[in-house]
């Protein structure tokens, strides 16, 4: 072997570990990745802020496909990503709002219920998306899950398998700012937030909460199919979503496609506050 032949196979002896060291190397037919980091966290992109009109400008982005449990149904990410500035490190979503409730939204299960209830946990992201596409990969057909622009923060199946006893089937949720509620122009943290319900195939998407209000939690419940809801609402007329505004208890059944209703009627609850000295009209939709 010349002296070339020899520099470029020990080259090649110590460039290749390095390389091979660098990526997670995977069996057969899963993904490689060169890095465990967030895609917007590793090129710089972030989702692009989101105004109620006009064009949202960035690159487009279909996200990786996720299978939903049980079904021939893939869910793809949609979004919309500008590059973030130079010393621009947060979340063009959350950074005008969340500090408006003092609170995140939460998936739980209530401490009363604790027999009853089922944590929904069979895949849950946070996410930032514009939209989600579905596709059946047996009938070949696609759809969107909504039909209007959109800010997806959340995304969550339920329920897990060890309460598939108590129904007949499962839902996909996700959490999603639909309208300008405050009126600055931009759908964001400070707007309200809803709870859009899918069956578990993603097939037929409904809005369940009130388009006015923000979704703070939700709970389900297998042994009667009930979703448990807890929202805020703009209770003083402000166009803001604050600490000491309502919060109020709803609850959906899933399976009749109906919206969630008012625990308690909302005419009842301004007898009650009348009985304190306190009336208002309630005028949160139902």
């Amino acid at each position: 072997m010349n002296r070339s032949a020899r520099f470029l196979a020990g080259t090649a002896a110590l460039l290749v570990p390095a390389l091979l060291s660098t990526c997670n190397v995977a069996p057969s037919g899963q993904r490689v990745s060169f890095s465990d980091e967030r895609e917007t966290d590793r090129d710089g992109f972030s989702i692009a802020p989101t105004t109620a009109k006009g064009t949202v400008r960035g690159r487009q982005i279909l996200g990786d496909p996720i299978p939903l449990p049980q079904t021939s149904t893939l869910l793809i990410p949609f979004m919309v990503q500008s590059e973030k500035g130079l010393f621009d490190d947060g979340d063009p979503f959350a950074n005008s709002g969340g500090t408006q409730t003092r609170g995140r939204l939460v998936t739980h299960q209530h401490q009363l219920l604790a027999r009853d209830v089922r944590r929904a946990d069979r895949f849950r992201s946070r996410v930032r998306w514009h939209n989600a596409f579905f596709r059946d990969t047996e009938t070949g057909e696609d759809w969107m899950l909504v039909d209007e622009r959109g800010v997806i923060s959340l995304t969550q199946s339920f329920p897990d398998d060890d309460s598939t006893e108590y129904i007949n089937e499962g839902l996909v949720a996700f959490v999603a700012t639909l309208d300008d509620t405050n009126n600055d122009g931009t759908l964001d943290n400070r707007d309200a937030r809803v709870l859009i319900l899918t069956d578990d195939d993603g097939r037929n998407p409904r809005v369940v909460s009130p388009r006015d209000a923000q979704v703070l939690s939700f709970t389900y419940q297998p042994q009667t199919n009930t979703l448990w809801l807890e929202v805020l609402r703009d209770s003083d007329g402000d166009l803001a979503f604050k600490p000491d505004d309502d919060r109020l208890p709803y609850l959906c059944t899933p399976s009749t496609g109906e919206p969630a209703t008012p625990v308690i009627a909302l005419d009842t609850i301004e007898r009650a506050r009348a009985l304190l000295g306190e009336s208002e009209e309630l005028s949160l939709s139902e």
